[in-house]
């Protein structure tokens, strides 16, 4: 009675920290990025029309994503209506079912206690709940495409053939949400476990997950190919796809080891922590592997901790070779971190880890003040907020010193410190810190009070500027193509004056040092102003001949 008791009572917290970090506050904030707001207007065109073979914008072809996300956007607007909560759910409830699918599996295979840890080490760590609140493909993916190398590596190790069915099922969803890279991604984490434990019948589920992924996925690829033909192709899988990786098209480039940074901060605190545990966190792997395999392996083998490094390194190694990076990439890695954490840290005995308890916590302690100095100096000099960043770097080193506190009873309780702080900071994030921040990084708040300044049949203009949510909040009122120096701007004042223009705030004193134009800041939030631009007309008549050192210059001028 009292373990079913204390079985209970796990479940309920692990659902409670979900809730938390996936579902609190989620409709909150104000679409932000150039990703949310695009999706998000896919899928009410997809809804709006009825097609959901080919997703548009703005009534054309979209064609850089797959549809499983505007899909499940376009079913979540139906039941809950167009908000910013809806269009984020798809995202959270996928998470959420990788989460407790990790859970399980980790629970089958080996114990609770692991299986416990490891869900609580996914759902706290920053790279897995910051990406998993936002309305974009990139959670889905990584969610979809965890369940099946999860429910791949059950049948893997135990034998049986329904997990391969369903790791197939869940990997041509995956392929849905964003392309082949699923079925890519899913080869790098199968195929080394497969040379150093083959069988015959590990290579027949492997096959037969290949299938039933190809049987998902291909019925869309083949009708959107019929649709589109080789737009598509050129769109999708040339740029999309190929370009994105090979070449620095898109503009996403970084260093070599820029993952790794990423991956070690999206799994702060928890990678400290296991990683310095010294030698004890290493042999506590070999001592309780994940699962014992049923069938063509030796005694003492651990097929399981194959195929779960190559999940991790492989990928890991791919990403980092690709021309175009951007932290969500990574976020299918979490899951499988977050299993590696779990199994580096259960295995640890009480005596040992008390032995590097102060090496282990102090070094935690020390990387938390830096992280609250490089957060106080962030959140200052961008958000002129250095309050929000002295509270979140002071979240970061009392977490730390708890932890160091309870860890002199056991290393469980520091665990569960360490996650009750990273819940703590995100209800700090999530009700005070990004409200301050959203008008840095989305227009929401500025288009919505500029609707009411904007006279009937005007629209918006951009200047030097170009953001998703600008055309998204003002409900289609942007001309999409934006102002680039004062030529242009000139040009469309022959024609069209006063003009209502957003643009950020640094290029405001510049216009209003114009002398043929008047520039009127009418408000400004965050990063934009509203500026209405008129014509000057003293003399009776607008002359817009450019200046000698303009006409020469105006890319510099403008800047």
């Amino acid at each position: 009675m009292k373990t079913t008791t204390l079985s209970l009572a796990k479940i309920f917290y692990l659902l409670l920290v979900l809730y938390l970090t996936l579902f609190f506050k989620l409709g909150d904030l104000a679409f932000v990025g150039s990703d949310e707001p695009r999706y998000a207007r896919v899928a009410e065109e997809m809804r709006q029309s009825a097609d959901y073979i080919v997703p548009t914008l703005h009534g054309r072809p979209w064609l850089e994503k797959p549809p499983l996300y505007y899909w499940l956007a376009a079913a979540s607007y139906s039941l809950f209506g167009v908000s910013e909560k809806s269009a984020r759910l798809p995202s959270a409830l996928a998470a959420a079912l990788s989460i407790l699918c990790l859970w399980w599996v980790v629970k089958k295979l080996k114990d609770e206690d692991t299986a416990f840890l490891a869900a609580l080490i996914a759902a706290t760590s920053p790279l897995f709940f910051t990406f998993s609140r936002a309305a974009s493909t990139d959670p889905i993916f990584s969610s979809l495409l965890s369940i099946g190398l999860l429910l791949y590596l059950y049948g893997f190790i135990r034998g049986d053939m329904w997990p391969c069915l369903a790791s197939g099922a869940a990997i041509g969803l995956a392929t849905l949400a964003k392309g082949p890279i699923a079925v890519i991604l899913a080869g790098m984490a199968g195929l080394p476990a497969l040379a150093f434990y083959p069988s015959t019948r590990r290579w027949f589920q492997a096959i037969l997950s290949l299938l039933v992924s190809l049987v998902v996925a291909l019925p869309w690829y083949w009708l959107i190919i019929q649709r589109s033909g080789f737009e598509f192709i050129s769109v999708f899988f040339l740029n999309h796809n190929l370009a994105r990786f090979f070449t620095g098209l898109h503009h996403h480039q970084q260093p070599f080891y820029y993952y790794v940074e990423v991956l070690a901060l999206g799994m702060y605190p928890w990678i400290i922590v296991a990683f310095l545990g010294g030698k004890a966190s290493w042999l506590s792997i070999k001592k309780t592997p994940l699962g014992t395999a049923t069938f063509a392996c030796h005694p003492g083998s651990n097929p399981g901790l194959i195929l779960l490094g190559s999940w991790i390194l492989l990928p890991l190694l791919a990403f980092s070779a690709s021309h175009s990076k951007l932290p969500a990439y990574v976020l299918p890695l979490a899951v499988p971190s977050s299993l590696l954490l779990s199994l580096l840290l259960s295995g640890i005995e009480e005596t040992t880890f008390q032995k590097r308890r102060r090496f282990v916590f102090g070094s935690l302690i020390a990387a938390s003040l830096a992280l609250a100095v490089a957060a106080i100096t962030t959140v200052s000099s961008r958000y002129q907020a250095p309050h929000i960043g002295l509270v979140l770097g002071g979240c970061l080193v009392l977490e730390s010193c708890l932890a160091y506190f309870l860890a002199r009873r056991n290393l469980a309780s520091a665990l569960l410190a360490l996650a009750g702080s990273n819940v703590a900071i995100v209800l700090f994030l999530a009700t005070v810190a990004l409200p301050m921040m959203e008008p840095y990084h989305s227009t929401r708040s500025l288009v919505q009070h500029a609707l009411a300044r904007l006279p009937a049949n005007e629209k918006f203009y951009q200047y030097r500027t170009f953001h998703q949510t600008i055309d998204y909040y003002s409900g289609g009122r942007t001309v999409m193509e934006s102002i680039e120096d004062l030529q242009g701007l000139r040009g469309v004042l022959q024609t069209h004056s006063p003009l209502w223009t957003i643009t950020e705030n640094v290029q405001v004193p510049f216009l209003q040092s114009q002398m043929d134009f008047q520039a009127q800041l009418l408000e400004s939030r965050g990063n934009w102003s509203l500026v209405k631009i008129s014509k000057k007309t003293a003399t009776g008549h607008t002359s817009f001949a450019l200046p000698a050192w303009d006409r020469l210059t105006p890319r510099i001028a403008a800047r």
